[in-house]
């Protein structure tokens, strides 16, 4: 197979092959460590050069499968193709863009009116009704950000790059308060400060628009099957 066939991308052009599920799944790993490289991932747990290096690994792997496929003979196009450079495990892509957006993010989160609404009327709520309505869990949304923005944790912060979801969780718990209480649930001192309670992580649908990693927290969200029959 001539190497004439790869553009100066390293894409695939035309050539045999192409069919082929190892040659698609070396291509899409070629194109996932570009996408990684450049733009950055999503994964809210692990850094890109992480993801990259994992990528990396799976390249070698479909490489050698072809070396056992094919033998001496002709591999396809995008076999040729240099192997990516392993990247240091602290990489992240746009690290800048990044802080820029947390930073922004926070800025409309402190001033949304739902917050301020919230601040103002959940002092009188008992614990029962503070784990109930998720209290500690949404409120801990803008803390762990300003946590995240000290500690320039990029991985973190990029959660937060588009703060929907948080504003989100602020409206509906907004919702939730301005709405009449069962009467059966009492109320706590009113004068109790906020700072006095934190509640564990609310199981709600607050953060469901969070990106979760495809497996555990334990694997990389480029954790895939090797394999192809």
């Amino acid at each position: 197979m001539s190497r004439r066939n790869i553009d100066t991308g390293g894409q695939l052009l035309f050539g045999l092959g192409g069919d082929d599920p190892l040659t698609r799944s070396l291509q899409d790993s070629f194109d996932r460590w570009d996408q990684l490289n450049k733009y950055g991932g999503s994964d809210p747990c692990w850094t890109d050069g992480i993801n990259m290096n994992l990528v990396r690994s799976h390249i070698m792997y479909y490489k050698s499968q072809m070396e056992n496929k094919y033998g001496s003979g002709e591999y396809p196009d995008i076999y040729y193709r240099e192997t990516p450079p392993e990247v240091s495990p602290d990489f992240m892509a746009n690290p800048e863009q990044i802080r820029a957006d947390a930073i922004a993010a926070l800025q409309i989160i402190v001033a949304d009116e739902n917050l301020k609404f919230i601040r103002e009327n959940i002092g009188g709520l008992t614990d029962k009704q503070r784990q109930a309505l998720c209290v500690g869990a949404v409120l801990g949304y803008v803390q762990n950000l300003k946590h995240y923005i000290s500690r320039d944790d990029l991985v973190s912060m990029r959660r937060y790059q588009d703060p929907k979801w948080v504003l989100d969780s602020l409206q509906r718990l907004a919702n939730r308060l301005s709405q009449p209480l069962p009467e059966s649930v009492t109320m706590r001192d009113p004068d109790s400060s906020e700072e006095e309670y934190e509640d564990e992580e609310c199981e709600a649908d607050d953060v469901s628009e969070v990106e979760t990693p495809a497996e555990s927290a334990e694997e990389p969200e480029e954790s895939m099957q090797l394999s192809f029959f």
